[in-house]
């Protein structure tokens, strides 16, 4: 019996560990991401106070004079207007291949690489959607630090009619692909989200107000193959990001809260 409960204490010891060390790994995760965007709002503000406008926004004949990227200065291409648009200025929906590989929401990474604002090399000078892979994504945009194959792009638009969003306000987005066709993406597999509802929640606790459709940190989904943002509240089940109940609360469920079903959106 003695020899029995030793064995049993031992066994809860290691299961013990084992949660714990998940939950530490977790929060580090958690931290490093909070952490990878409010470097790049830091490196928002120190190139805006050098060069007097927002990265990818800056007027073609200012980016000439500090030797960035040329671009054309037309709208959505170095218009100077403080709004990081695409080609189609802003035509486009958030979450697309064009808001990845064109006009000024491309060069917002190029021209923060070159002013040595942000680790990592984007130097690609094309302000044309271009077809690629994960590899030559993440030499376009950063790879965001939740992984999943999820990346951090640019976007102002697609945000629909709830007031908890602006469609004139930049955000820096976090979302999984695995490969981008030029018009459309592709997911990465059955994957279609960046984070667990009670990742999102941790975060958005964190640093704004824990809501997912208020504050400037918001909530992105893809449910049932449409892309909706904010995400629609629905009722509590697997790969539900915002819960239907009062107040359209993160979908904190632990029954299914392993499930990424969230993308984040921070405003900036």
């Amino acid at each position: 019996m003695i020899e029995m409960v030793v064995v049993l204490t031992i066994i809860g010891f290691v299961i013990a560990s084992i949660v714990v060390g998940t939950d530490m790994i977790q929060a580090a995760t958690i931290r490093a991401q909070i952490s990878q965007i409010e470097k790049y709002k830091t490196a928002v503000v120190q190139f805006q106070n050098k060069y007097g406008y927002m990265p990818g926004d800056i007027p073609a004949a200012t980016a000439a004079k500090y030797a960035l990227a040329a671009r054309a200065g037309t709208p959505g291409n170095g218009d100077g207007d403080g709004i990081v648009a695409d080609t189609n200025n802003m035509a486009e929906g958030i979450f697309g291949s064009l808001a990845v590989t064109s006009g000024e929401e491309h060069f917002f990474w190029t021209d923060l690489s070159a002013a040595g604002l942000i680790s990592g090399n984007f130097n690609d000078a094309s302000a044309t959607p271009t077809a690629m892979t994960w590899s030559a994504i993440t030499t376009e945009v950063p790879a965001a630090a939740i992984g999943r194959h999820a990346v951090v792009t640019i976007a102002a638009v697609g945000l629909g009619a709830s007031p908890a969003f602006s469609r004139m306000t930049n955000y820096y987005c976090v979302w999984p692909i695995t490969e981008i066709n030029v018009g459309a993406m592709s997911w990465n597999g059955t994957q279609i989200n960046a984070f667990t509802p009670a990742e999102a929640y941790a975060i958005d606790a964190k640093i704004d107000d824990g809501w997912p459709r208020s504050g400037d940190v918001g909530a992105e989904s893809n449910e049932g193959g449409v892309i909706s943002t904010p995400a629609f509240p629905l009722a509590p089940a697997d790969g539900v990001c915002i819960s239907n109940a009062a107040g359209n609360p993160y979908n904190l469920n632990y029954t299914w809260g392993a499930t990424p079903s969230c993308d984040l959106l921070f405003k900036f």
